[in-house]
């Protein structure tokens, strides 16, 4: 895979390739041709797509010749319409795979003596294994040192242990962060109120890698707080990555109604508590908690974005210390009688994932409002219209 966000590749870094003589590997593989209409060139791409899903992902470059696995020229494709053949390629995969590959990006880098590289960007899965069902086929394959094969039986329980992995390490790591805000050790001290935790996490990407430097991220951690998530902010390093806090609480007393952790994996937490200083309230309007949860995970996505990190991600959204508060419907202005509060301490809502960056984050975090105005007595979130659409009533 090239070491680029697809977006930024340019005809410079498809020569380099051929100049510095690459090799295909598991990451990276050349055609002369894209595919055409023929069942067996259909089966070869989805072979080829699914081979990559299942071994994490990859480039495939068409219009770069190759001489033993090695790319010799990169002359282009011919396509007359790209935007007709990308939606021709899509439609492939949406019909040949099970279960459909989350993420699959197609763009054409111009400027070849053909025509256009068209590179089709395979992202990382964690529903594999993909098995190529186009004309009952049914076959696993799985890419390795430059060659695709069918997957044996080994390989595929490997791949189904491997899918449910890469779930259970997100949510262990959410469960750690977690005990670490009850027992008072996050990196700013928070009131031991009501807490609200919000997580945008990757999916396959080790919590101990380095995908952001601190360093380099410079004032892009604005985005972050375009909400004012916290306020007053103020931001310095530390040893998980780059700390976002409230500077007027830290200065008086060393504690803060909220704070953001980027850290050095592109993962993103966010803190905030149920109080003024010392006071702890007990009673929230839900559609003004839901747009706050709306705006940070589309400030996280923005901020992601803008560092060149992809998809997919795990929304994640944690209620600490909820015993006793009440939500408040978001049609009523005032408390009345018959609220019911929450009746346990803690409330996991249900994970979320984001695809893509052109879905609609109101409309996929739904669900988990749905949950959480259950989980307080009422049937459902009252915000969004029969469309789907994040749209509360007005109070």
């Amino acid at each position: 895979m090239i070491d680029k966000p697809l977006a930024a590749i340019s005809k410079s870094d498809i020569d380099a390739l051929v100049t510095n003589g690459h090799a295909e590997d598991r990451r990276i593989e050349y055609k002369q041709q894209l595919p055409g209409a023929t069942d067996e060139e259909k089966r070869e791409f989805l072979a080829d797509v699914s081979a990559f899903a299942n071994a994490g992902g990859g480039d495939i470059l068409y219009g770069v010749a190759e001489a033993a696995g090695v790319a010799t020229e990169a002359v282009g494709v011919a396509v007359g319409n790209f935007d007709a053949e990308r939606r021709r390629l899509h439609a492939i995969l949406q019909t040949g795979i099970e279960p459909r590959i989350p993420l699959v990006d197609i763009e054409a880098i111009e400027g070849f003596q053909d025509g256009a590289v068209v590179v089709v960007r395979v992202h990382p899965s964690w529903l594999v294994p993909h098995m190529v069902t186009f004309k009952n086929l049914s076959r696993f394959f799985v890419r390795d040192a430059g060659q695709r094969h069918q997957m044996d039986v080994q390989e595929l329980r490997s791949a189904f242990v491997g899918s449910a992995a890469l779930t259970a390490e997100v949510r262990r790591f959410r469960d750690e962060r977690l005990t670490k805000v009850l027992s008072g050790e996050t990196p700013i001290p928070v009131w031991a109120h009501a807490t609200i935790t919000l997580h945008v996490l990757p999916f396959g990407t080790s919590f101990t890698a380095v995908a952001i430097d601190p360093a380099s991220i410079g004032t892009t951690w604005l985005q972050l707080n375009q909400s004012d998530f916290v306020y007053s902010p103020a931001d310095r390093p530390n040893l998980d990555g780059l700390i976002i806090y409230c500077a007027p609480a830290i200065e008086r007393d060393n504690r803060s109604h909220q704070y953001i952790q980027v850290f050095r994996n592109g993962g993103i937490e966010g803190v905030m508590t149920f109080s003024s200083g010392e006071h702890a309230y007990d009673k929230f309007y839900g559609d003004e908690q839901e747009k706050d949860i709306i705006r940070f995970v589309e400030a996280a996505l923005k901020f992601r974005a803008s560092h060149g990190l992809g998809f997919p991600v795990l929304i994640m959204v944690s209620l600490l210390r909820f015993r006793g508060v009440s939500l408040l419907p978001p049609a009523r202005s005032r408390p009345s009688f018959g609220v019911v509060p929450f009746d346990r301490d803690t409330v996991l809502l249900p994970d979320v994932v984001v695809e893509t960056a052109d879905e609609s984050v109101a409309r996929k975090l739904r669900p988990l409002f749905d949950v959480m105005c259950q989980a307080a007595g009422y049937k459902g979130s009252r915000s969004h219209n029969e469309a789907g659409d994040w749209q509360p009533p007005r109070r």
